[in-house]
């Protein structure tokens, strides 16, 4: 994307504004990966700084949206401050960085003779949570422990008739006696197939464990992936695993261990082709080409 050249400001400042602004929108669209409440404006500046590698605070929001005006949306809730996207009806995710740009450059070509980007002055209005559901009191007349008579009452079914015996380790050592070596190793086979079918083994267990967590996986190496490209979500492009670790702890509701996040990559890694971790020197590295949110999500079966 070319950012077009100021008669006052050099062209860093506003390279850093632009990165600043993909730093607050990954950080952002990484919480909604994970959460149905806004996020706190502090925790999103914090979050934002530690992905930039520099200090994003509230007058770099004010000056993102001198430069748009609906890039974001700062209110008061429950006596916290939240910030939320802006002018979701008319941009999509996908085309922010792009839009960004464009309004950036329209205040470049309309504002040649400013020594800076002033800062634009945001009100905060104060929005209200929808009250909670109201339970309805109980009447004093009523019995909590009364049940009605069920009509299907004859129907039900015996419950002996479900009852389990456990077969014993003793009376299987009975009944394997008197057979022959081949027998023996084909009743071996057998039950070692009905201990498989009796429930998963830990491995199981545990990728099972990891398939829960690969939403929030996928989406932060889709927000990254888009972030260090031109939006356009095309080409092959590499970074770092321990980056994608530090973002999803960073955006995590709850504590998660590197080493799940790590396998959690590898899990995706063997579900999508288009996904390779490379190590190198001690470094691992996911080399990632293009990517198609609704598509990946389907083989990944998430």
């Amino acid at each position: 994307m070319i950012i077009n050249k100021h008669q006052q400001i050099p062209k860093h400042v506003f390279i850093t504004l632009l990165s600043k602004f993909t730093a607050l929108d990954n950080v952002i669209s990484l919480h909604y990966a994970t959460h149905s409440a806004h996020p706190r404006l502090t925790k999103i500046l914090s979050q934002a700084s530690s992905l930039a590698k520099c200090a994003i605070v509230m007058d770099d929001i004010e000056q993102v949206t001198e430069v748009w005006r609906g890039a974001y949306v700062v209110f008061r809730q429950d006596d916290e401050q939240c910030i939320k996207f802006g002018d979701l009806d008319v941009v999509s995710l996908m085309r922010r960085k792009e839009t960004f740009v464009e309004f950036l450059n329209s205040w470049i070509d309309a504002n040649q003779t400013n020594p800076e980007i002033p800062r634009h002055a945001i009100t905060i209005p104060t929005i209200q949570k929808s009250p909670s559901k109201v339970t309805k009191p109980r009447s004093a007349s009523s019995s909590p422990t009364k049940k009605p008579q069920s009509k299907f009452q004859d129907l039900k079914n015996d419950p002996s008739k479900f009852k389990f015996t456990e077969k014993s380790e003793p009376s299987r050592a009975a009944a394997a006696l008197g057979l022959s070596l081949l027998e023996r190793i084909r009743l071996k086979e057998k039950r070692a197939k009905e201990d498989m079918a009796s429930g998963p083994t830990p491995r199981e267990k545990y990728e099972r464990y990891l398939e829960g967590k690969i939403p929030m996986i996928y989406d932060a190496i889709y927000q990254v992936y888009n972030s260090e490209g031109d939006g356009d979500g095309k080409g092959s492009r590499s970074f770092s695993t321990s980056k994608l670790i530090q973002i999803i702890q960073d955006s995590a509701e709850y504590p998660v261990v590197a080493e799940e996040i790590h396998d959690g990559m590898k899990l995706i890694v063997d579900k999508l082709s288009k996904i390779q971790m490379i190590e190198k020197n001690g470094v691992r590295v996911l080399r990632v080409a293009y990517l198609d949110r609704d598509q990946d999500l389907l083989v990944l079966k998430v």
